[in-house]
């Protein structure tokens, strides 16, 4: 973008915008990244893992960094999240990944309402071109199928069952030696990320944490 754009014109944009305006949004933004940080804060407190406010603020932003460099933008830095939480304290990795999921649903429920809202805005208030409607509304469906797909996922033992049976086909066929290993490695993992999302799901805190996020 720098590049197509200019980086002489971002300069000379910047020096003749309102010092004031972009204070103003650089402090919203760093409230949101507390925001943020405080929210996943909450959710971890319902597990047993240890970890202050303070601690966690750093993994959160290395986790929006990613999100910013890669093609995904808002998943890219989940697993790190996840992966870092879990190395830095003692905590198992299907844990700390069941605070991230569960984070990252309550981030997509407000963000399918507005999405849904702004593709009729724009339907209604700009001349968009076919191809591009279709594939916002795709985009939609396919991130209300994946939220889908997880809570049943959450929800139902059967289910989870399937889909260890489906990433152990995939391994026995690329990884032969220590299976036996890898396939109880796997299932203590798909089942411990069942039980962590059920305690969270369950957990009348996870529902006050959603409506603040809502309002």
């Amino acid at each position: 973008m720098l590049y197509f754009v200019g980086i002489d014109k971002i300069i000379i944009t910047l020096k003749n915008a309102n010092k004031a305006l972009i204070a103003l949004a650089i402090g919203v933004q760093i409230f949101t990244y507390i925001l943020y940080n405080l929210r996943w804060k909450w959710i971890i407190n319902i597990t047993d893992i240890k970890v202050s406010f303070k601690q966690l603020l750093p993994i959160t932003m290395v986790g929006l960094a990613v999100n910013n460099i890669t093609p995904s933008g808002r998943g890219g830095g989940e697993p790190v999240r996840a992966y870092i939480l879990a190395e830095e304290h003692d905590s198992h990795l299907k844990d700390t990944l069941a605070t991230v999921v569960a984070d990252r649903m309550l981030d997509t429920f407000p963000f399918i309402v507005l999405a849904i809202i702004t593709i009729a805005g724009t339907v209604f208030y700009f001349q968009m071109p076919t191809w591009l409607l279709i594939v916002l509304i795709l985009a939609v469906i396919a991130i209300v199928a994946i939220l889908g797909i997880l809570i049943y996922l959450c929800i139902n033992p059967n289910f989870g069952y399937k889909i260890e049976k489906f990433v152990l086909r995939i391994v026995n066929r690329v990884y032969k030696k220590g299976s036996e290993n890898m396939e109880k490695t796997i299932h203590d993992n798909i089942f411990g990320f069942q039980e962590t999302m059920k305690v969270l799901i369950s957990n009348r805190k996870v529902c006050t944490i959603q409506s603040h996020c809502h309002s």
